[in-house]
């Protein structure tokens, strides 16, 4: 395990690549499982909402997510990846969340439905957010052998694929425990 977290954070850094990470279903099994729950513990600090439902939101989050890595993937003929290219990405959620709660708790950062409070706050959760987004683009650029641009279009694409599924299919499942669309400034 250990050997998994630091190929892990050797992809944070942009030092290697879902290539380097093993192809077992049980590791990406568990590393989906430690997303979700690090997901879960980050979004409860931030939102009034039960555990139950903050770790469905979680799941589905990341089931969307794995639907369209493989879609990606097959679409590419690359289907073959997808366990290493699934881990690489759930991992670095792993990661990524971990840090925003340690952020969180060392500022006293606290957020609410509508984000940040001050310019301050903003600043301090968009450079870990960009250095996340940074990653995930790099992780599809490695693993579809993409330009930059074209992995930051399939990026942008599950990144919205996956909002308007969760802020919708999963509030219609789950009332009374997503964003309402007021506060997202629609």
């Amino acid at each position: 395990m250990l050997t998994l977290a630091y190929h892990i954070w050797r992809i944070c850094l942009f030092k290697a690549g879902p290539q380097h990470l093993p192809h077992r279903v049980e590791v990406l099994a568990v590393v989906a499982v430690l997303a979700a729950v690090a997901i879960t513990t980050n979004s409860l600090s931030m939102q009034d909402q039960a555990v139950v439902a903050g770790f469905g939101k979680a799941v589905f989050s990341l089931a969307v997510d794995a639907l369209l890595l493989w879609v990606l993937l097959a679409t590419f003929k690359k289907q073959d990846r997808f366990v290493k290219v699934a881990t690489a990405w759930f991992g670095v959620h792993v990661v990524f969340q971990t840090f925003m709660a340690l952020l969180g708790a060392i500022q006293g950062v606290e957020l609410d439905a509508t984000g940040p409070q001050d310019i301050a706050t903003a600043v301090a959760l968009f450079i870990p957010m960009a250095w996340f987004a940074a990653i995930m683009i790099y992780i599809i650029k490695q693993s579809l052998e993409f330009s930059v641009p074209a992995a930051i279009l399939a990026f942008l694409c599950i990144a919205v694929i996956e909002l308007f599924l969760v802020l919708n299919v999963f509030a219609s499942v789950f009332p009374g425990n997503s964003i309402p669309a007021s506060d997202l400034g629609t």
